[in-house]
Formats: structure tokens, sequence, C-alpha cells
């Protein structure tokens, strides 16, 4: 009898029950977060929120326009950032609202 390894397990469950791309999503997200605390700071992360992924493209909830510029500032930075840690294009656009 041959033994599957957990990982594969869990990415094979979560297919089954299309969670996957959920998962990916918060996964998305974090690495967001974290690419924005590198750039701009923590203090930032207080007014802006990732809210949703759709084909690549990251809608984010920023509360100042100084900020929205900023971040747009970095935008293509950010986006490698977290292209780099998932290893492969993830993200191709962030839009600001």
């Amino acid at each position: 009898m041959a033994f599957i390894p957990l990982k594969d397990l869990v990415s094979e469950s979560l297919k089954r029950a299309k969670i996957n791309e959920q998962v990916n999503a918060v996964r998305i997200f974090a690495c967001f977060e974290q690419a924005v605390r590198q750039k701009i700071g923590e203090k930032s992360l207080s007014r802006l929120k990732p809210v949703l992924l759709k084909d690549g493209v990251l809608k984010i909830s920023v509360l100042s326009s100084a900020l929205s510029s900023e971040l747009k500032l970095h935008e293509n930075e950010i986006i490698e950032m977290i292209n780099q840690e998932f290893r492969k294009k993830v993200i191709t656009k962030l839009q600001f609202f």
C-alpha cells in the first residue's frame, strides 16, 4: 500500500470542495499586506483592506487618496513580490477604491 503525502491530500481535498480559490485569495491577501508593510509601513495597514480577487485583479479598499497614490507608486513592486511568493503570475493589477 502506497502512502500519499498529506500535502497532496489537502490540495486534492480543497479542489474537490471547490474552496481552493478562496484559500489562495486569503493567502494572496496576506502576501499583499506583507508587501505593503515592507514598502510603505505598518501604519498604512489600518487604512486599507484587500477585499476581492478576480481574474488576477486584486481590489483594495483604501481610506485616503494619499495612501491610494502611494500604493499606485509601488504597484508594480507589490505585484512582483506577490507573484514571486507564489512562483507564478497570480496578480496582474491592483485596483484601489
